[in-house]
């Protein structure tokens, strides 16, 4: 016979109770009362069990938080070379209208091809990054149209 009874508890902890092989609260509770007071277990500890649940759950959120951490830094690292290029660009690109006559919808027969690439190359030593041929057809379509570069 089984008595219902309502816990409520964090999610993570029952996360953390079923990657320690426990499928559920009750199985949990089940076992620890059956250990101790059923068969009077010497060994058996609650509290190890408890503990073993709470190191993984430490564990698994520490490594979460390491990775949101990372991914932070890693966003503010494409923000800088973002805006880095955005500067370095501009100046690179002194007169930018002469550019937009070389970008590929207006270069039918693809004479600036070799031109874009060492441009490309070159912009790429100034910023400390690789910037592509694409990135540069970019800028240059968006400073000659609407006088904005985005992305």
């Amino acid at each position: 016979m089984y008595k219902r009874t309502t816990v409520y508890l964090n999610t993570d902890l029952t996360i953390g109770i079923e990657d320690c092989g426990i499928r559920n609260l009750s199985d949990f509770f089940n076992h620890c009362l059956e250990e101790t007071i059923l068969l009077n277990n010497p060994d058996f500890s609650p509290g190890k069990q408890a503990k073993l649940v709470a190191e993984r759950l430490r564990k698994d959120i520490l490594a979460q938080r390491k990775i949101v951490e990372e991914q932070r830094s890693f966003q503010e690292q494409a923000e800088e070379m973002h805006e880095k290029f955005k500067s370095e660009a501009s100046r690179f690109f002194q007169n930018i209208e002469s550019f937009k006559e070389k970008l590929p919808e207006y270069d039918l027969h693809g004479d600036y091809e070799s031109f874009w690439n060492r441009y490309a190359a070159n912009l790429s030593k100034i910023c400390g990054f690789t910037v592509t041929v694409n990135e540069c057809f970019s800028f240059i379509r968006a400073e000659t149209s609407c006088g904005g570069f985005d992305s």
